[in-house]
């Protein structure tokens, strides 16, 4: 039971982590395109880490 408590946590915590580099990528994306890609590879490494965790 911990462990999937655990688990879900660590889940949403990494989705609220994506968004909020999206969201950045985003807005970088009208200023500094370099910055905008880095922050988007860096939300993609999450969704990779959500997947792995089974989501």
């Amino acid at each position: 039971m911990t462990l999937d408590k655990n688990k879900a946590r660590r889940k949403e915590r990494l989705l609220k982590r994506y968004k909020a580099l999206m969201k950045e990528a985003i807005a970088f994306s009208r200023i500094n395109r370099d910055m905008s890609t880095q922050k988007s590879q860096n939300a993609y490494r999450i969704l990779d880490d959500i997947e792995k965790l089974g989501g």
